[in-house]
């Protein structure tokens, strides 16, 4: 009740802050009273000890396929690709079950991996289509982890191994039996049944049967992998229309290298930065500079001007607006890198630019960033 009620404050003052011209400190003032009248000592201990629960229950998943996903890798290279891309799964599932727009739409989970293998004459080797669905959190997180699974293990031993490989992705939907997945591979080498059950298949049978209650069928026909998916009727619903976001394709075309480009990277969190900076040199860069904080950037910029920029926009007690604005006034392209799951915290002036999701991945890191220049050429 007190976090309805805190949410109701704060709304109706962000309404009066976007509103008023120029808001006067009764509106700030207004903002802490909902503070301190809604979260009293006891409801402040609720908060913390359910953020803990959240927290400790993320870092204890995180652990479990870190150790399962070594235990069935057979070199470091492989273990790292993996658990990886495991972990962008989650993240991603977590960016879009709190976003409003495309929370938990069904489309846009399986296309957002599907784009990754859609390129160059084969763009159409992945098709996929079906009801305008929606899952809950728990199934959004579970369909983005087994979706992943299935992606890769296509991509690496199935149909999407080859150029003239085809994936059939089709979904139903009725309020009886809920959600039937089918994924259909074609074209690809002869298959077989595997020997032995690695972690992918483990965690797909797992997290269909245990956190869902649904199904999970592979079968392994010489033609190629199928795989009948299906999610009980109450983690899922028709989408609103109104509700619906836009799956976009990705645009290979908007995806490239850093060759040669010198680049500002501003990352209050050490490891974070040099995790970046490793990335944007594998995309080709030729001179990153790092700097912690907004002075600190804007000092470099006195002296250097680089290609275009990588913003993080939660500096720790400050943001980078100061930074962005003076990259838009010298015309030097730029993207925001940030966690949170949607661009609310960013200003109405900036809403335009460009934004990368941590985790980042090479391509959306090159993509997004190409996409600043191009905009600033044009």
């Amino acid at each position: 009740k007190d976090h309805r009620l805190l949410g109701c404050r704060l709304r109706a003052a962000g309404y009066a802050l976007r509103s008023s011209p120029a808001p006067q400190q009764p509106i700030l003032t207004l903002i802490v009273a909902g503070f301190s009248s809604c979260l009293s000592r006891g409801s402040r201990r609720v908060l913390n000890d359910e953020l803990n629960h959240r927290v400790k229950n993320i870092i204890t998943l995180i652990k479990s396929i870190a150790v399962q996903t070594g235990a069935h890798a057979e070199t470091v290279e492989d273990y790292t690709s993996s658990f990886e891309g495991r972990l962008r799964a989650l993240a991603f599932a977590h960016d879009q079950s709190l976003s409003a727009t495309v929370g938990g739409d069904l489309a846009v989970l399986i296309e957002a991996e599907a784009g990754l293998h859609r390129y160059g004459p084969g763009a159409e080797r992945v098709l996929a289509s079906g009801d305008k669905v929606r899952l809950n959190d728990r199934a959004f997180g579970v369909l983005a982890l087994v979706i992943h699974e299935l992606m890769t293990n296509a991509a690496k031993y199935g149909a999407l191994s080859v150029p003239e490989g085809r994936l059939d992705i089709s979904w139903t939907y009725n309020e009886t039996d809920g959600c039937e997945i089918r994924w259909t591979e074609s074209g690809g080498p002869r298959t077989k049944a595997p020997k032995r059950q690695g972690f992918g298949s483990k965690l797909i049978q797992t997290t269909m049967v245990y956190d869902l209650g649904g199904r999970a069928d592979l079968t392994f026909p010489p033609t190629g992998m199928t795989a009948s998916l299906v999610i009980p009727a109450r983690f899922v619903s028709l989408a609103d229309e109104a509700d619906e976001g836009t799956a976009a394709h990705s645009d290979p075309s908007k995806q490239g290298s850093l060759d040669g480009l010198s680049l500002l990277l501003v990352e209050d969190q050490s490891l974070i930065a040099l995790d970046t900076e490793d990335l944007l040199r594998r995309l080709g860069a030729k001179d990153v500079r790092l700097s912690p904080d907004a002075t600190h950037a804007l000092l470099t910029l006195g002296s250097f001007r680089p290609d275009a920029a990588v913003l993080d926009f939660n500096l720790g007690e400050e943001t980078s607006e100061k930074i962005a604005d003076h990259l838009v006034a010298l015309g030097i392209p730029f993207v925001f890198s940030t966690g949170y799951g949607d661009n609310v915290l960013i200003p109405e002036r900036l809403r335009g630019i460009p934004v990368v999701r941590k985790p980042a991945s090479l391509k959306t890191m090159a993509s997004q960033l190409i996409e600043a220049r191009r905009a600033i050429s044009s």
